[in-house]
């Protein structure tokens, strides 16, 4: 619904202001919405932020794809 897609724009939005050297990556929306169907906007947020951040996820999506290899 409309709803849920104000939702995973506004934790998405969040997202690319907490990390700037990544910004937004297609492929961010699907860890996103997977958590915002389980939990509310603001946990999803903070999920997908340690994800980013603690579990090195943001390293495949920064320029090179580096975490990749």
């Amino acid at each position: 619904t409309w709803i849920c897609s104000i939702s995973l724009e506004r934790v998405l939005k969040c997202i690319v202001v907490s990390f700037p050297n990544i910004g937004y990556v297609q492929g961010m929306n699907y860890i996103s919405a997977t958590l915002l169907y389980h939990c509310d906007e603001a946990t999803a947020f903070w999920l997908t932020h340690a994800l980013l951040s603690q579990y090195n996820v943001g390293d495949i999506y920064e320029d090179g794809f580096e975490g990749m290899f």
